[in-house]
């Protein structure tokens, strides 16, 4: 386990969230359907740095906020929205720029009215803002004045 993994792992723990695994999928038995999903990729194909995160939480009375961490061992970013319970929307896009590159552990969290609801956790590598990217398909030519 890497530093910020393990890193990450304490913070859970501290928090009462053991036992997350790698998954995009978390089935919260509580409300016996798909509680939380996750999807992450770079958010510009051509931008290195920058990661959009796709979050889709089932409405739920219970739900209060959601929270999506970035952890790696040199960087740590979070977001925080507010559940608005069963009327929230489903679908959260959270866009983060100028990630410095490493290996980062992303989650989302929902705590609700009777404490966390639902996590789930993927890993991520970000090549980190600044870095040379490989020539894609629109890129084989050099750009002339």
């Amino acid at each position: 386990m890497s530093r910020a993994h393990a890193r990450t792992a304490a913070r859970l723990a501290t928090a009462g969230l053991v036992g997350l695994g790698l998954s995009a999928l978390v089935v919260d038995s509580a409300i016996g359907n798909r509680a939380i999903e996750m999807k992450v990729r770079a958010s510009n194909e051509r931008v290195a740095g920058d990661v959009r995160i796709q979050v889709s939480v089932e409405p739920d009375a219970r739900n209060r906020t959601l929270v999506v961490v970035a952890d790696s061992a040199e960087f740590y970013r979070s977001s925080e929205f507010t559940l608005d319970g069963e009327d929230a929307v489903r679908t959260h896009w959270i866009d983060w720029y100028r990630l410095p590159a490493g290996q980062y552990e992303i989650q989302a969290v929902v705590h609700g009215t009777d404490g966390r609801r639902a996590a789930v956790s993927r890993p991520h590598t970000v090549l980190g803002f600044g870095a040379d990217l490989p020539a894609g398909p629109m890129d084989s030519s050099p750009i002339t004045p």
